[in-house]
């Protein structure tokens, strides 16, 4: 069983709940995948005709590739980011461990689409070098710590911690409050899904957003300098240690487009 596998069955068990999808597809987008390409195409994906539209085939296991072509076929590795935008680009859907696999899926033209937006709002680590300043995230709604802090809860176990701050360069030259940015420490099981995990919040972050505005987000080992700085001046974006048994939950925010149904 592969941990595709095991993030699917989890969202079986859980009726098929937006965050047991969310952790799905975090795990899918730094996924490294076998894709079968078209002899001579330059690496053009096989695509087939399904009843829901052409998709190409991917494989998170080249013994299953084989399997399913009952033989060697030939095939380039793309991470799942990597896939889903070029699929996107193509209009084109993706037939994800066809054969007896737990995690087989169709995910149609639609719900790549979707995958790939979800892509956006990572900082680099260049991006968090040098000297940095850290302040409060001033000028914000209360909807937007919201909509992150509830995200944040949907990957229990991946998100140690996590801080709303502004974050901009310290020098004599670098004047404003700087951008938001929310500051994510990560569990150790969580660091193959940090791309994937820092997407979901920006995209939750999104819709309340200042105007003119994005939300980054940046994915920390946990100790790390930065979120002492944040803890000190940020909003927590993560449940208090030990939180009242009465103490009513949050609701989780909707956002524009919610993660594709699977099957």
């Amino acid at each position: 069983m592969t941990p595709l596998d095991a993030a699917w069955l989890a969202v079986d068990a859980d009726g098929g709940g937006e965050d047991a999808r969310l952790r799905f597809f975090a795990l899918l987008l730094e996924t490294e995948l076998c894709v079968p390409v078209q002899p001579g195409e330059a690496g053009a994906p096989l695509a087939f005709d399904f009843s829901e539209g052409p998709a190409a085939l991917a494989f998170d296991d080249d013994a299953r590739m084989a399997a399913f072509f009952e033989g060697p076929t030939e095939y380039v590795s793309l991470s799942g980011r990597a896939l889903a935008a070029a699929l996107a680009r193509a209009g084109l859907g993706l037939g994800l461990n066809f054969g007896d696999a737990p995690s087989a899926q169709l995910l149609d033209a639609a719900a790549i689409g979707w995958l790939a937006a979800e892509m956006g709002g990572r900082l680099e680590a260049e991006a968090l070098a040098g000297p940095l300043r850290l302040g409060p995230p001033q000028g914000v709604d209360p909807a937007l710590p919201a909509a992150l802090a509830a995200r944040a809860a949907a990957f229990p176990g991946l998100i140690a911690e996590a801080w709303l701050v502004r974050l901009g360069r310290d020098g004599p030259a670098e004047t404003g409050p700087g951008g938001l940015v929310a500051l994510v420490a990560l569990a150790p099981a969580a660091r193959r899904a940090a791309e994937g995990l820092c997407a979901a919040l920006a995209a939750a972050a999104a819709p309340h957003a200042p105007a003119g505005e994005a939300v980054d987000a940046a994915a920390l080992s946990a100790g790390d300098e930065l979120l002492r700085a944040a803890a000190r001046v940020g909003l927590p974006l993560h449940a208090p240690p030990s939180p009242p048994d009465d103490a009513a939950g949050a609701q989780t925010p909707q956002t524009p487009q919610t993660p594709p149904r699977l099957r």
